[in-house]
């Protein structure tokens, strides 16, 4: 595997492997959005919603992994709040406190409102590609994708909570928060994941 080019490396990786890694990338990122991000004031207002992380993962691994990283990051989304509880925390709960139809139901949304967005711009010719690429040298594509899906995330995500039984009171305000929280959180770890490859190419891997 080439580390110095990492869309050839990601793409060379067998099925298996893109499943787990991506799993296991949106699992540590969601415990520490919601470990060190989240807390008793912004958890509490929907504040800690201004910078989702874990939706920067879904950038990530469905634009270099396609169905792979769907999945994967649905998965992930699934069962990292079990693990942050059960494995984290040490704070056991019953199984049946996250068999939630609601909560699979939204993060399904936020898992499809980037593979739509990205299929849907390879489908109008906008992008060449929508599987392998991390869209490092098009900035304005990556960022166009990036606030699509947010969009869609944000009304689908919303939408399914006012419909639940969560007793959560939706609002444009909410909404807004929401969008803004996946944009932020999105560029966030995609400049991160960016730097931290600069960074092995040049002093690491050398």
């Amino acid at each position: 595997m080439n580390l110095r080019r990492p869309i050839e490396a990601l793409t060379s990786l067998s099925l298996t492997e893109q499943f787990i890694y991506s799993t296991a990338a949106y699992i540590i990122v969601y415990i520490f959005w919601y470990d060190v991000i989240l807390n008793h004031v912004t958890g509490g207002n929907d504040m800690g919603s201004l910078i989702f992380l874990p939706h920067g993962v879904r950038y990530i691994a469905i634009l270099a992994f396609g169905w792979v990283g769907f999945w994967a990051v649905f998965f992930g989304a699934l069962i990292s709040p079990m693990i942050n509880e059960e494995i984290v925390k040490l704070n056991p709960h019953p199984w049946t406190d996250y068999i939630n139809l609601w909560h699979n139901l939204e993060s399904l949304a936020g898992a499809i409102s980037v593979l739509a967005v990205v299929a849907f711009l390879y489908w109008a010719k906008i992008i060449d590609q929508w599987k392998g690429r991390l869209y490092f040298r098009e900035p304005s594509k990556l960022l166009l994708i990036v606030i699509s899906s947010a969009f869609l995330n944000g009304l689908f995500s919303n939408f399914i909570t006012s419909q639940s039984s969560l007793g959560v009171e939706t609002n444009p305000v909410r909404v807004i928060r929401f969008i803004a929280g996946d944009i932020v959180g999105g560029i966030l770890l995609l400049l991160l994941s960016f730097i931290i490859w600069r960074i092995w190419v040049r002093y690491i891997s050398n």
